[in-house]
This record gives structure tokens, sequence and C-alpha cells, in this order.
């Protein structure tokens, strides 16, 4: 399925999303023991929208329906980064920090659908560090409908942008207070199919990370996040002898948002805190 996610299926009746616009072609392919064959229909597909609001956690990488390019021949792109020490570990980054960057705009942009959105908001998360006062980067976020009307949503540098004070060593967060969760209303784009673009503002400063993109309907209540135990399963007997070590692991899910803290507390037992997968840890039983 060009253009579609997921783009093959092996189902009968696949479901297919494709979030962009445009005409796509959809490649059928048959095999059995007597050989293979195809069958191409082409601008099969015809999407005249956008995305549907969404969340995106980057866990599966980069998705290739984002629009990721700069003006500095692909030197400055967004890349995939699994190593935010926050959430599911995952992130995009741009590198402001090796190479001289100033002048370089970074832009990672989409096309959503908000026509049945009554009060859209935009979420997503930053981490970013100056180099110094001389030496610094920006983020600007721009949405922008099809006939051309625009807003800038956000526009920050340096200082005012930064999660962390300044360092002359290059920048990673070590855990979630290192980064800072941003929330606009949108609400002024309700009912329109939209284009929103981040843009890396280059200044040869320091690393510029971005996580949990969300476009959502503020008038829909949310739904209460979920968790469970995946350790020890359900009614497990114990009859090792004393002292017993045990692994304890927890599953986590929000359906339509992120979760960005697990508190576990039990009866004699220390309060247990995850800001970041995987949420397991182990405890050492003295007494039945």
């Amino acid at each position: 399925f060009e253009g579609g996610i997921p783009s093959f299926s092996t189902e009968l009746n696949p479901e297919v999303q494709y979030p962009a616009s445009g005409s796509f072609d959809v490649l059928l392919v048959v095999e059995n023991h007597l050989g293979v064959d195809t069958l191409l229909l082409e601008d099969y597909v015809l999407v005249t929208g956008g995305m549907e609001p969404y969340m995106e956690d980057f866990s599966a990488g980069i998705p290739g329906f984002w629009r990721n390019f700069d003006n500095a021949n692909s030197t400055f792109l967004w890349e995939h980064f699994d190593q935010s020490n926050c959430s599911n570990n995952n992130a995009i980054v741009v590198d402001n920090y090796q190479l001289d960057s100033r002048g370089a705009i970074s832009t990672f942009s989409n096309t959503f659908d908000l026509s049945d959105m009554e009060e859209p908001r935009l979420f997503f998360s930053l981490a970013y560090a100056p180099y110094d006062s001389d030496f610094f980067d920006g983020l600007e976020v721009i949405i922008e409908t099809c006939d051309g009307e625009s807003a800038v949503l956000f526009r920050e540098f340096g200082e005012s942008l930064a999660s962390v004070p300044a360092t002359t060593d290059v920048f990673f967060p070590e855990d979630c207070s290192q980064w800072r969760h941003e929330i606009i209303d949108i609400q002024d784009f309700a009912g329109s199919i939209v284009t929103v673009s981040f843009k890396n503002l280059g200044g040869w400063g320091n690393l510029l990370y971005l996580d949990n993109i969300l476009i959502k309907d503020g008038a829909i209540p949310n739904l209460v996040p979920t968790v469970e135990f995946i350790a020890p399963v359900e009614d497990m007997i114990i009859t090792d002898d004393l002292p017993v070590i045990l692994d304890i692991q927890l599953l986590a899910s929000d359906e339509d948002g992120f979760i960005s803290e697990v508190v576990l507390g039990y009866e004699g037992l220390e309060l247990q805190v995850f800001d970041s997968e995987p949420y397991q840890f182990v405890i050492e039983i003295d007494e039945y």
C-alpha cells in the first residue's frame, strides 16, 4: 500500500491508514508452489484529507509519512533517538552541536484532519540546553491551512527554550525532569485540514529533542490510563525458601495520551516511581 500504514499486509481484509492526501498505487502479490503473480492498481486509492489526530511517541522510529527536510543539503535532519531516558526512551533530535548549524532550518511536518474536532489542542515535549549565551538554537511551531491561513504557535530561543541550564558539553537528557511539556490551543483551526510544522532554527548550539506529539479534542473527556501486572502472574504461589527475590513487572498504557509516571505503593514496600520504561524492579521477601 503505497503511502499507507501498514505498507503491506497478508490479512484478508486489511485496514490501512493514509496520513497524507494524494493518489496511491496498490500492489497485489499472489504466491503458491507454482510461482508468483502481481497486479498493480495505479492511483487506486484517493485521499482528500490528512491524518486524523493521533499520538506519536517515535517508539517505531520516524514514520515515513512525516515530511523531514532542511535547507542544508540534509545535514541537519531530524533523526530518531532511543536514549531519551523518559517515557518509552524514544524521541527525535537535531544535532546543532557537532557542525555549524547557523542559518539551518530543519522542518518536521505532517497534515492533520481536524474536521470532527471542537476544541483541538496540540501537545508536545522537548528537551534542550543552549551551549552558552552566544551559541543557541530555536524551535518554531507553525500551523497552516490548505487555503494559506497560518499562525506561529510557538517560537522560543536559547534560555527561553531551554529545559535545563546551558552547557558546553553535548546535551543528553538524563531523566524526565530534563524535559518540558507544552499544550497549545488550536481551536481557531477546528474543522480544518491543517499542516503542523516543527522547525529547528539552528544556531550552532546544542542538541534539540522532540517527543510525544499529540493532537486531541479537549471537548472529549480523557480516557483513564490502565496498568496491569505482567509479573508476578495472578494467583502465583511461592514455595521457595526465604528470603525470596521477586521480580515485579508492570505494563501501563494510555489510549489517548502518554504515560508520564507510574507509581506503585504497597504495605511494607518502599514507594516505587517510574518515569520511563521498563516499569520493573526487584524486591526481597523476608517473611510470608
